[in-house]
């Protein structure tokens, strides 16, 4: 075997929704290992969501599997036996540990900038969201559009807030005055509102929902867009739930993509809000104001 350290992934169970956190944070925990990070062909746990995500086909080829590579700088090989083959000393992590899992040495700008470089190249791959645009009758060229990951009430909103240091109230009950005025600030009020309506298994029909419905002014659509997720890091404008990690990646990548009209941690400004997130968006990637929501 190689001599020297990695870091593995290999099959486990799903933890969460986001299993490219999860990825992200076994990646900085190897930097700190200085060691690579090696993923088995068998990690369906985060492999299914990439292939969904970033490359229209859940048809995983070679081609697949070295563009992985290429993108987050690791070794895709069979198994764990092969992955012990090639090293002398083995760190497996399982999705709950890597998700769990922190660099002791990065801050948030060297995150960021870590982060940044992923994200650009993930979206750089060959999927598109014209389907799911054609999906709900609109011209992939001349749409204009907006998606909202609607929130749920949740014991982890008091949490994520407390961990941050501000509240979002506003933006957990997602009431209809909320929305508009934000869609009036950035001149979208006339198009349509994509709805990210089951994460987490979450009732589609709980009433942060309904309200948006209900209400003709705000011109919902039908498609529960709840797991597209280029659909929302493209939207013209992304209205997010705090406490979601879900949100957070997509306001991360919209960050790292130059996407404007990101309203995930808001504040109120004069009749509207704001996001109080910077261009800079290096809190967004701070492991001490994060805590358990870093990216």
């Amino acid at each position: 075997p190689e001599s020297g350290d990695a870091v593995v992934l290999s099959s486990d169970k799903p933890f969460g929704n986001t299993p490219i956190i999860a990825l992200s944070h076994a990646i900085d925990l190897a930097y700190d290992k200085k060691c690579e990070v090696i993923m088995t062909k068998d990690a369906n746990w985060i492999w299914d969501k990439l292939t969904t995500w970033f490359y229209g086909t859940k048809i995983r080829d070679d081609a697949f599997y070295k563009s992985m590579e290429e993108v987050f700088n690791i070794r895709v090989v069979d198994s764990l036996e092969a992955a012990t083959a090639l090293k002398s000393n083995v760190h497996k992590l399982g999705s709950q540990g890597a998700f769990y899992a922190r660099s002791e040495s990065l801050d948030a700008i060297r995150i960021r900038k870590r982060r940044d470089t992923i994200y650009r190249k993930l979206f750089a791959l060959p999927n598109s969201p014209c389907g799911s645009i054609s999906a709900v009758g609109m011209n992939f060229a001349e749409a204009k559009y907006t998606v909202i990951d609607v929130p749920a009430q949740s014991v982890w909103n008091e949490k994520f807030d407390t961990t941050i240091g501000n509240g979002h109230t506003h933006a957990y009950e997602m009431k209809p005055e909320y929305v508009k005025a934000i869609l009036k600030s950035v001149n979208l009020s006339d198009k349509q509102v994509l709805l990210g309506k089951a994460h987490d298994n979450s009732d589609p029909n709980r009433d942060e929902v309904k309200r948006l419905v209900n209400d003709a002014s705000i011109l919902t659509q039908d498609k529960d867009v709840a797991d597209d997720l280029f659909m929302a890091v493209l939207a013209d404008c992304f209205i997010g739930y705090p406490a979601s990690h879900y949100s957070l990646m997509v306001a991360r990548m919209r960050y790292a993509l130059g996407m404007e009209n990101t309203f995930v941690l808001t504040k109120k400004a004069g009749d509207s809000w704001v996001s109080y997130v910077n261009d800079d968006h290096s809190v967004l990637h701070d492991p001490k104001k994060m805590g358990l929501w870093l990216g």
